[in-house]
């Protein structure tokens, strides 16, 4: 490390444990890590071990490079000179610490040195501040909504209401820059906590990108009507969109779909209302498709008699009463020319009611049983029973559908 560098260091270091830094806040910790360091004086020796320190806690950067040259030698041979070629490599490998602005160094302590024949070794003890984000860590993916044109601004934001009470995917955003621009300069402004630094840096990638196009027609009609005495308006709207989800690594694109709807409406406020209502429901359907191909329903959690089970859809995915169909994952299925994956051979293995909806999960009862807890399942969505019995708003006759899976199911 270059010694301005390690003498600037050192002073933010020491600026920062003089100075009361308190408690911690709730979602910012301070971290300690030791290593050594060795020297010809004991400054180097601490220089060395903050550096090592340093490395350990924040990684180290690798430059590698080879450089190639050729060296000629005169040789005599038989009386005549002739040339011997030689290929000569240079390897140069250049480590650089990293130094994070996220994890402010809030200063150090040696707690141990020796000194033997001026060979100094002194441990090091660095403190610095480390950011605990709010949210739990969860093994959701990442998606980002991103708008091809303006058509799309209504849809898109139905699309990320859905996907967020999905609780499927981590919905990223990338609409506050100017906002999260002023809060990192007020960071920098010296006004903040040095531990508030360890902000920083927290924003994720995104592991699909869902592109959304759109194209509308909009269009009035009025005539004449003879019998009323007055002119009569007909107002006529047709959309039009696709929506592609990519995959941000390899910009491959793992699924699409179109939707588009054509309405028609007597004023302008009634037109709005469709509008509004076929644009939720457009929403919802791409949701849905995109979830169940990314995260297919599943089962699993089997009772011990294979007649209860755990579907992992919640609340707005499936509804108490709906029918699913359930099939057992067979074989692998590859075509025999691209050797591309068709999927999995199927098997019915039978029916289930859904009989309670949590947010992230629901329960669903098969009354014939044959389940097994080491089973791989797959679930379809079967029609809706036509029995009386089952109405979501009715509590005792979705108890009795509780209680009652075979009738139901008649």
């Amino acid at each position: 490390m270059d010694k301005t560098i390690k003498q600037r260091l050192l002073y933010i270091a020491f600026v920062a444990f003089f100075f009361n830094v308190g408690n911690a806040s709730a979602q910012i910790v301070e971290v300690t890590t030791e290593a050594l360091g060795f020297g010809e004086s004991r400054s180097e020796a601490v220089n060395n071990a903050i550096e090592n320190a340093m490395g350990k806690a924040f990684g180290i950067q690798v430059d590698a490079t080879t450089e190639t040259y050729t060296q000629t030698s005169d040789l005599s041979l038989d009386g005549k000179s002739k040339y011997k070629f030689t290929d000569k490599f240079i390897k140069s490998v250049k480590m650089t610490v990293n130094s994070p602005a996220n994890n402010p160094v809030l200063g150090y302590e040696v707690i141990d040195e020796q000194n033997s024949n001026n060979e100094w070794q002194v441990k090091i003890t660095l403190t610095y501040a480390k950011f605990i984000p709010l949210s739990s860590k969860n093994n959701r993916r990442s998606m980002i909504v991103l708008s091809t044109n303006s058509n799309t601004k209504e849809l898109r934001d139905r699309i990320e209401q859905e996907l967020v009470h999905s609780r499927r995917f981590n919905i990223l955003s990338r609409d506050l820059e100017d906002s999260i621009g002023k809060e990192i300069e007020f960071l920098h402004s010296g006004q903040a906590k040095a531990q508030e630094l360890s902000r920083l840096v927290q924003a994720k990638g995104t592991d699909y990108m869902l592109v959304l196009s759109a194209d509308s027609q909009h269009s009035s009609i009025s005539s004449y009507n003879s019998m009323l005495g007055k002119e009569i308006s007909t107002h006529q709207f047709i959309y039009y969109a696709s929506a592609h989800v990519v995959d941000f690594s390899t910009h491959e694109i793992k699924w699409s779909l179109l939707v588009d709807f054509d309405i028609q409406a007597k004023s302008e406020k009634e037109l709005a209302s469709k509008i509004d209502t076929e644009l939720s429901i457009a929403a919802n359907h791409i949701v849905t498709s995109l979830t169940s191909s990314i995260y297919p329903a599943r089962i699993s959690n089997v009772s011990a008699n294979g007649t209860r089970a755990i579907l992992n859809r919640g609340t707005g995915a499936i509804e108490i009463g709906q029918v699913v169909i359930i099939f057992t994952k067979g074989a692998k299925i590859v075509d025999t020319q691209s050797g591309e994956s068709l999927g999995y051979d199927e098997l019915i293995v039978g029916q289930g009611l859904i009989v309670d909806v949590k947010p992230k999960y629901s329960v669903v009862q098969i009354p014939d049983g044959g389940l097994t807890a080491n089973g791989q399942y797959i679930v379809r969505w079967g029609a809706e029973p036509d029995v009386e019995e089952v109405h979501i708003n009715d509590t005792d006759k979705v108890k009795n559908a509780k209680n009652n899976t075979q009738l139901l199911l008649q």
